[in-house]
């Protein structure tokens, strides 16, 4: 995985953050972030293409798995978010190793063999 950008997305990407309906801070964990820092990129890029626009709502991990919530009405961006989603279920979220979900003390996370027995 690529290196997590020193800048918060919320501030790198204001377009896609900077609106009343993004309340909640983006929960995911470091080794997921340079992930949702390229599908972020690509979210602005097309929509700056298209003319179009998109909103994140939520950006959060659940039961081991990566949710990215938005309004747009562009099925290529969700077609990015689904990718990006299907991505992450195979990415350790606190290396960005090589990883799948496991559950640990009944909580379902995305963990390499490294971090798969810590929470």
């Amino acid at each position: 995985m690529s290196e997590v950008p020193q800048e918060p997305l919320e501030d790198k990407y204001p377009s896609l953050f900077d609106h009343d309906q993004f309340i909640y801070p983006i929960a995911v964990g470091p080794g997921w972030i340079p992930l949702v820092d390229t599908l972020c990129l690509l979210l602005v890029k097309s929509a700056e293409q298209e003319g179009s626009e998109v909103k994140a709502l939520q950006v959060k991990e659940k039961f081991g798995k990566l949710r990215f919530y938005a309004a747009t009405r562009s099925s290529y961006h969700g077609g990015l978010i689904n990718m990006a989603e299907a991505y992450a279920a195979r990415i350790c979220d606190v290396c960005g190793g090589l990883g799948s979900i496991v559950s640990i003390d009944g909580y379902y996370v995305t963990r390499c063999k490294s971090h798969g027995r810590s929470s």
